[in-house]
C-alpha cells in the first residue's frame, strides 16, 4: 500500500515514535511491537485473549488490550492511557499553525478550543505574534470625499493615475499605464 507521509508521533510525553508511516488505505492503526520494544524499555505480555504493556524498570502498566475475532490484538481506547494520550497529541501544533489552519480565528477561540480539549496548542502565548494576513485583511482605505463640483473650462483641471509595472510588457516594451481625465468634459 502507498505511504504518503513519514514522521514522528508522541503518544505520551515519555514516548516519541519515530518513522511513523501514514497509509491512507489502512482502516486500523498498526503498531510494530519489535520497534516499540527495541526503542523503549517496555515489556509486552500476550495472553490468549488479551495483552498488557509494562515499563521494564518500574513494572507499571502502560497499556492494555484484547484480542478480537480476526486475531488482532487491539488497544482499548476506554482502558488505555497510551491510546487516549495518542489521540490528544495527534492534534498538537503551535498557536500560529492553529491560527492559520482555522481560518485566522482570534486568540480567544483557540484558547477556548484548547481548554475544551478539541485541540492541543504547544505554546499559547499571552499576546501572540501579529499575523500579516489578519492585519492586511482588517486594513481599509478611507473613502474619498464626494465632490460634485466641476471646473468651468476644458483642460483647466486634469486628473491623472499611473499603474505599473505590468507583469507583461506591451509590444513596444512599455510596462506602465497612465490615464488622464479632463475634469470638465470627463474625456479620458
Amino acid at each position: 500500500m502507498p505511504i504518503t507521509h513519514v514522521g514522528t508521533l508522541s503518544p505520551t510525553p515519555n514516548i516519541n515514535l519515530s518513522n511513523v508511516l501514514v497509509v491512507p488505505q489502512l482502516t486500523k492503526n498498526l503498531l510494530s511491537i519489535s520497534k516499540l520494544t527495541s526503542d523503549y524499555l517496555l515489556s509486552i505480555t500476550f495472553i490468549d485473549t488479551s495483552f498488557l504493556m509494562q515499563n521494564r524498570n518500574t513494572g507499571k502498566v502502560v497499556a492494555t488490550g484484547c484480542r478480537h475475532k480476526a486475531g488482532l490484538y487491539v488497544l482499548e481506547h476506554s482502558q488505555s492511557v497510551f491510546v487516549s494520550s495518542l489521540k490528544n497529541n495527534s492534534l498538537r501544533a503551535s498557536y500560529d499553525v492553529w491560527h492559520a489552519c482555522l481560518g485566522h480565528v482570534s486568540h480567544s477561540i483557540i484558547s477556548l478550543l484548547n481548554k475544551k480539549g478539541c485541540l492541543s496548542v504547544t505554546s499559547l502565548l499571552p499576546s501572540p505574534n501579529l499575523c500579516v494576513a489578519c492585519q492586511t485583511a482588517k486594513s481599509y482605505r478611507l473613502p474619498f470625499n464626494v465632490n460634485d463640483q466641476r471646473v468651468s473650462h476644458v483642460l483647466k483641471l486634469i486628473h491623472c493615475d499611473i499603474w505599473g509595472p505590468a507583469p507583461v510588457t506591451s509590444s513596444s516594451n512599455f510596462c506602465y499605464c497612465i490615464i488622464f481625465v479632463d475634469d470638465h468634459s470627463r474625456f479620458t
